[in-house]
């Protein structure tokens, strides 16, 4: 005998049915229009707590550039991402080999190079200090469809530097954008804004373009000149033999700053048991994460 406590099946069904019918259908969450909204005044408060964080660091780098730079910009030296070679001692080579005439024409383009790069560094960092980056940055935002960095992209930047405090939701990312057609089809990092030539990039690509948007974090705009000379003109992205460069005293400062970015590429590869792009294996790229992790603060 059916059980009268739950009534008559078929009618059950019915009213399942009608009551279903009757429910107001959920629209998804990609075509609510007041996601987009969202999306956009998220990046509205990105922009205003970007100026807000690094205008005192763009005034202390302006401060630091007038009140130390020009006498620096009279001595040929080497600095992060600097393309100048350093002059030797007078005692008879410089460190490539050259001889005392070659190191004394070195040095005097070092100088007019120094001084040059010295009064464009001063231009960048006062465009810096109006906002320059942030609003080139919200603009293509609001005219481009761009998104937020997915957790397993942010995962894997925390796995190279599991203690930083990087704000990783300023960081955002344009899938297939132009600007990778005109680099070669190469990912582009541009202030906080990742550049991808397809939908998505693979992980270890990511900490790469991530690794930029700390240098832009912790040196400003001039990283981009810097990586740009460096694919075009200057070594690359291959830093070599990196452990007879520890026992000859390098530090990471000695990189250019693709080859900065490829060093966290590689090592979040190796971590995952990954061959590295390069020559670096886990013991020999470790002592210049560890320099990255103490200078990017």
């Amino acid at each position: 005998m059916p059980n009268p406590d739950r009534g008559n099946p078929v009618m059950d069904k019915n009213q399942e049915n009608e009551s279903t019918t009757d429910r107001p259908q959920e629209v998804p969450v990609k075509s609510r229009p007041g996601g987009i909204l969202s999306d956009k005044g998220r990046v509205l408060l990105a922009t205003g707590w970007s100026l807000l964080h690094h205008t005192p660091r763009r005034l202390k780098r302006l401060a630091i550039l007038l009140a130390v730079r020009p006498f620096r910009a009279l001595q040929p030296r080497s600095v992060p991402g600097d393309t100048i070679p350093t002059v030797g001692s007078a005692e008879g080579t410089d460190d490539s080999g050259s001889t005392p005439d070659e190191g004394n024409r070195i040095g005097i383009f070092g100088i007019i190079g120094g001084f040059f790069a010295w009064i464009g560094r001063i231009l960048l960092t006062c465009l810096e200090i109006v906002g320059i980056g942030e609003l080139l940055q919200l603009l293509w935002n609001l005219v481009f469809r761009t998104r937020k960095l997915t957790s397993e992209e942010s995962t894997a930047f925390r796995v190279v530097f599991p203690d930083l405090a990087f704000r990783m939701k300023q960081v955002r990312v344009h899938p297939g954008s132009p600007i990778c057609r005109i680099n070669g089809g190469r990912a582009v990092t541009s202030f906080y804004l990742i550049h991808l030539p397809g939908k998505a990039g693979s992980m270890d690509l990511m900490v790469h373009e991530l690794a930029h948007a700390l240098q832009y974090e912790t040196v400003g705009g001039v990283y981009m000149f810097e990586a740009l000379y460096a694919q075009f003109f200057g070594g690359g992205y291959d830093y070599g033999d990196l452990k007879t460069q520890r026992e000859q005293g390098e530090r990471l400062h000695a990189f250019n700053r693709e080859q900065q970015a490829q060093i966290c590429q590689d090592y979040y590869r190796v971590l995952q048991g990954k061959f590295p792009l390069y020559s670096g294996s886990r013991e020999t790229l470790t002592p210049y994460i560890d320099d990255w992790r103490s200078l990017a603060v």
